[in-house]
């Protein structure tokens, strides 16, 4: 704090000898030279004792000479005074005023040079200590530091008292004065010196021979000396220095001795030899600056050196290891009873390419000193000096700006922020791991800082929450230079919430290791060694998780959030530094190295293995990332080959192995399916046409492509579009005429429906989106993209004669923005018996417009002859049909309907609930059709412990229950999986960080679920899965289903939620509710699966042909309910869960339980299979 420059590191290191630069703690490189310096004082007039006064000179003794708790007088005619480590004359400096005296240092850097080694080359160097005079006749005693007495004669010698122990002129040689004519204009001083300059150097070590030098006159002096500068060579000057030197005016001799010197202002006013002022602080009791050193080297003998080591503690910082139970976090008033997650629940698991862990051990510079012990946290202490840097108490540890990095072109850099960041598109995010360069970047003035961080982060305007991570260069908040780690916080864009690492009530740090705040002993030198710090944030039980490595380090706390309580819903990877523009220039500060991204590896700093966490809790590499610098030529930022990889619909989906081989007979999986005179195949393979990259699911966008590879004679009938999210997987419907009657024939024109013009969304240049006028008689059934604004050639599709189309409607939403929505297109009559044909292409809707006029297709010839057989379906179970994983907590599990009528399950009949009957275990006496009038119902036992029993179920004698039916005009086959569970469990809420079990409700007897596979009959490959979910559920593409592990397997995965058995397609929480209240789903993988492709058993199959000759069992005619319907007020159970619950919290239980769907409110035992309504018709 005594130096103008204290915050910048040092520029410019002197040294003689055997040297060595020291970059932090690395050495970087060393000079070997001999050297000796001269300096010469021109002869000025000698002040004698009349010049003083007898006042002065006491006063000054008096400051200088401090009281000493021991004296040792010493050969040469010193006096070393003993005087307590805490009197010395340095504290007395107002910047000194409250000092904590560093007893040690935090590390001593390392050499490049063993101090063992000796030179071949020199002579009779000696290895033995020099030691200085005084030593022979004593030593200060411990707390102690020994001085050299300051005397009259020393004071008289000087040129006046205010000058003594200063240099009078300036003795540093200016860089360019190497010119005979200029030697003599340095104020009298010679030098012979080496030098290195324009570094950034923490220090210097160097040996330095001694010698008597002759002195010839008392006014000059020589000195051999090691200098640090750091500022200009001008008024701003700092230097530190130290060697040895022979100054009679100084000492009263010509005896060599060991000395400090230092300046913060060019030798102007501040500064003094060793501790002549107020400056220098001695901590050693052995050795006494000023003191003379013995022996001395002689020419052509023995040689003797001193080894001086210069360098700045990384950080002095005072580490508090505080009980975790105290720690600032819980100051937080949503945290005063919050319970400490001392480890997340779960790590996210890698689902990219990486898997290479760094190698490289980081630490943080106070690890040197110690660790602290368990059960407490490390937390850097908040010194006065911190505080009175902030602009106020109320802003100390905050953002002064809006720190957030929008990264798009409307983005306003506000008040001298600048920015160079990759964003990843708007999603849904759970969390981000990467790798990131460590460096020290150049900060200019005390009020900028430079940073590399992460944010995460979601809502709008004030209501953005962010959580951010990383690595800063801050002065204003540290004191210092250092590269430390940092967290932050906010939960309304930095208005009032949130602070950096521990500095208000937020961030729960659990590691006894790991400190945020702490300084980084190692960082990356330009074209050399490299440190990467390996980061990790991800939610885990509603807590934001922070790894480092391998550590722990802590978390936010959910419930300190508003929109991030939930999910991010952006992440960005980048730089950011403020510009104070002093001066009306732009600053200096660097961010990253210093140096552009186009210089690479070893010279830009990176970001690497970026990472990011989906719903699923996997780590997926980031797709359709783009830039931004907010000032480019200062600036920038650019993608490695990684990042800029394809998206993923560049890609074509593989299944994990290939599909299966049928035994022949029959038409299915022929190629080609005829209609009733037109002949229909799948092509999916395509050429793309146009692309956005905006919009749509993950903000990724959408490509429209053009059929390829049409067999000979087919025609294109329109064109496929899919979200870029995804691999390509798709297929649309090629057409032939079989007839001879017409039944195709090419539109007469064209009309534009849209346009991409004046869209603002990043495109291949406009695209323009054409439907067909089709001929009278008949009818479009797809639409043609193209990128330029003129007509196709009307022979590039052709139309359908109107009897062999249906009505379509919109199904999935592909793609939206600006207004427009992208829809594949459906039947609108769908079921067993419905004739209508997907033909796989979409519609393209501006908003308040009527959607173009497309039809599906009919298929006229439904025989069902397209349908597998018994011995296909065999195969396209034992090959698609998935895996159901329940919950490693499942209590509730299912069983084989057989063995639940065998283990006591009754039937009870309306008038005589008395008298329950058994059931038969093919469920032989249950009666047969009729309606659901409440009549019939079947129940468990009535024994409490064989009732108990029975609800577990029995996981080993589990079947799959299959049911064939024709879909979509008998294109594909549905072979819908049933699995029964006898009990379905109570289920539980989510409120907020809060987990309620709700008593009663959800539970009831009797509970079917069921996932369908939808197999093209064209060749027998799995397009779609549906997965039930109470009383919905969801389709998913191949392409996005997970498979079974171990590979070869195109056997899909299910995951059955905890209690209430919804399937859903990866492992995790899915909430029914928003904002963080809902029903929970917990799913999770574990040893409780069942496989639905072994013993299974096909119950049903409503088609012509073999698949007819399917005997349904007695239970699936049995159309009543399968558990009782039981009729209780759930009062109770709210009013108990309400008592828990506060304010908001409470307020947004009473609404959840308003909303909570009839099948899980109340207990009403479920219909079987057949009086579902998928039956017969199509999924939900």
């Amino acid at each position: 704090s005594l130096f103008s420059q204290e915050s910048l590191s040092v520029r410019k290191a002197y040294t003689f000898s055997v040297c060595s630069l020291t970059m932090a703690k690395v050495v970087s490189f060393s000079l070997a030279l001999l050297m000796t310096v001269v300096v010469i004082l021109t002869p000025s007039a000698v002040s004698g004792e009349n010049g003083f006064s007898d006042l002065k000179i006491h006063t000054h003794l008096k400051r200088l000479n401090k009281p000493a708790l021991k004296s040792i007088k010493s050969p040469d005619g010193d006096i070393i005074d003993c005087v307590p480590v805490t009197d010395q004359p340095a504290l007395s400096h107002p910047l000194l005023i409250n000092h904590t005296v560093q007893m040690t240092p935090s590390f001593n850097p390392e050499s490049v040079f063993s101090e063992s080694k000796v030179s071949s080359n020199t002579k009779n160097q000696q290895s033995s200590a020099i030691s200085q005079l005084w030593h022979v006749n004593g030593k200060c005693p411990e707390n102690t530091v020994p001085i050299r007495r300051t005397t009259k004669q020393d004071l008289y010698r000087a040129s006046s008292v205010e000058k003594f122990g200063m240099k009078n002129q300036k003795s540093i040689l200016k860089r360019k004065s190497y010119e005979p004519a200029s030697v003599l204009t340095q104020n009298g001083h010679q030098h012979a010196i080496m030098y290195v300059e324009d570094g950034v150097f923490y220090g210097a070590k160097a040996k330095i021979n001694v010698w008597k030098p002759n002195v010839e006159m008392p006014n000059e002096f020589s000195l051999a000396q090691i200098w640090v500068l750091g500022g200009n060579f001008n008024s701003d000057l700092n230097s530190i220095e130290a060697g040895w030197q022979v100054s009679p005016q100084l000492y009263g001799d010509s005896r060599t001795r060991l000395f400090t010197y230092w300046t913060s202002d060019a030798y102007q006013g501040t500064g003094c030899y060793n501790l002549l002022c107020s400056g220098f602080v001695q901590i050693n009791r052995e050795i006494a600056m000023g003191g003379s050193i013995s022996p001395l080297s002689n020419f052509g003998d023995s040689q003797y050196d001193i080894t001086i080591l210069i360098w700045k503690s990384e950080d002095g910082d005072i580490i508090d290891c505080v009980p975790i139970t105290k720690q600032p976090a819980f100051d937080h008033p949503l945290l005063k009873n919050h319970t400490i997650q001392m480890r997340p629940s779960f790590v996210p698991e890698g689902g990219s390419t990486f898997t290479k862990k760094e190698a490289k051990a980081i630490t943080q510079v106070w690890h040197k000193n110690g660790v602290c012990p368990d059960n407490t946290v490390p937390i850097r202490r908040t010194k006065k000096e911190d505080i009175l840097r902030s602009k106020s108490i109320e802003s100390f540890g905050k953002k002064r700006h809006k720190s957030f990095g929008k990264g798009t072109h409307q983005s306003n850099p506000g008040e001298g922020h600048e920015y160079a960041i990759m964003n990843s598109r708007k999603g849904i995010y759970y969390g981000t791991k990467f790798v990131i360069n460590m460096w020290r970047p150049e900060v200019e003035v005390p009020n900028e800082f430079s940073l590399a961080q992460t944010w995460l982060a979601s809502g709008d305007g004030y209501d953005t929450n962010t959580i951010e991570a990383g690595l800063q260069v801050c002065p204003v908040l540290y004191g210092d230079n250092n590269l430390r780690l940092f967290v932050y916080w906010t939960s309304d864009y930095y208005q009032s919430t949130g602070c950096y690492n521990t500095g208000c009530s937020g961030f729960v740090q659990t590691s006894k290791v790991i400190t945020p705040g702490g300084s980084f002993a190692q960082v990356s030198q330009y074209d050399g060694a490299q440190y990467g710090l390996p980061m990790l944030i991800w939610k885990s039980s509603g807590n934001w998780w922070l790894m480092i490595g391998e550590e722990y380090v802590g978390y936010w706390p959910g419930n300190i959030f508003t929109s991030l309580g939930d999910r991010a819903t952006t992440v960005q990877w980048g730089g950011e530094i403020v510009n104070q523009r002093t001066d009306g220039r732009h600053t200096n500060t660097d961010m990253g190295s210093g140096h552009f991204a186009d210089e690479w590896y070893k010279k830009a700093s990176y970001f690497r293995k970026l990472e990011t966490v989906d719903g699923a809790n996997t780590l997926r590499e980031p797709q359709g990332l783009y830039p931004y610098a907010s000032n480019g030529n200062c600036y920038n930022i650019k993608a490695g080959e990684k990042i800029l990889k394809a998206l993923p619909v560049e890609t074509a989906f593989k299944f994990p192995s290939p599909l299966p081989t049928f035994t022949q007979g029959g038409g299915f999986a022929k190629g080609t399916i005829d209609l009733g005179g037109l002949e229909v195949s799948q092509v999916p393979t395509f050429n793309k046409v146009w692309s956005t990259y905006e919009g749509g699911p993950d903000n990724l966008g959408v490509t429209f492509f053009e059929p390829s590879s049409v067999p000979t004679g087919f025609s294109i009938l329109g064109y496929y579009a899919q979200p870029n999210n995804r691999q390509l997987f798709g297929w649309v419907l090629v057409a032939k005429d079989l007839s001879s009657n017409n039944t195709l024939k090419p539109p007469v024109d064209y009309t534009l429906v849209g346009n991409t013009e004046s869209l603002v969304t990043k495109q291949d240049g406009p695209g323009y989106f054409w439907e067909p006028v089709a001929p009278d008689g008949y009818q479009a059934v797809g639409l043609i993209v193209t990128n330029s604004s003129q007509k196709p050639p009307l022979d590039k599709v052709r139309c359908v004669r109107s009897d062999l189309t249906e009505q379509c409607e919109a199904d999935t939403s592909i793609w939206e923005s600006n207004g427009v929505k992208v829809s594949t297109l459906r039947p609108t009559i769908r079921g067993t018996q419905a004739t209508g044909v997907c033909v796989g292409t979409f519609t393209w809707q501006p908003q308040n417009t009527s959607p173009p006029s497309l039809s599906c297709l009919k298929n006229k010839k439904l025989d069902f002859s397209t349908m597998p057989n018994g011995s296909q379906t065999g195969v396209l179970s034992n090959t698609y049909s998935p895996l159901i994983y329940l919950h490693p907590d499942e209590e509730y599990l299912p069983s084989s309907v057989n063995w639940y009528f065998s283990n006591g399950a009754l039937l009870y009949k309306r008038g005589e609930e008395s008298n329950p009957n058994p059931i038969e275990p093919n469920g032989a006496n249950l009666p047969q059709g009729g309606a659901n009038d409440g009549s019939y119902w079947l129940d468990l036992p009535i024994d409490k412990k064989g009732k108990e029993r029975v609800k577990k179920g029995d996981l080993q004698s589990t079947q799959a229950y299959l049911h064939i039916k024709p879909m979509l005009g008998a294109t594909f086959t549905d072979i819908a999986i049933w699995v029964f569970y006898p009990f379905n469990g109570p289920a539980r809420a989510k409120v907020k960080l809060i987990t309620l079990p709700l008593g009663r409700i959800g539970e009831h007897i009797g509970d079917w679920e069921h996932v369908t596979l939808r197999i093209s009959n064209f060749n027998g490959e799995l397009w779609r899965v549906f997965l039930s979910q109470h009383s919905g559920g969801e389709w998913i593409d191949a392409c996005d289903l997970e498979f079974q592990e171990g590979g070869g397997s195109n056997k899909a995965v299910a995951y059955a939620s905890l209690h209430g058995h919804a399937m859903y397609p990866k492992p995790g929480l899915v909430l029914q509710g928003n904002d963080g209240v809902g029903i929970r789903n917990d799913t999770a993988k574990s040893k409780k699966v069942f496989d639905t492709g072994l013993g299974y058993e096909v119950i049903a199959a409503e088609y012509g042909g073999e698949g007819g000759g399917v005997v349904e069992p007695p239970w699936v005619n049995y159309y009543r309910k399968w558990g009782p319907k039981i009729d209780y007020s759930v009062e109770d159970d709210v009013k108990r869960i309400e008592r828990f619950l506060f304010g908001a919290l409470k307020r947004a239980f009473v609404n959840l339980v308003k909303k909570i769907p009839d099948e899980v409110y109340g207990e009403d035992g479920p219909t079987g299979p057949k009086l579902k309504g998928n039956w017969a018709g199509d999924e939900k």
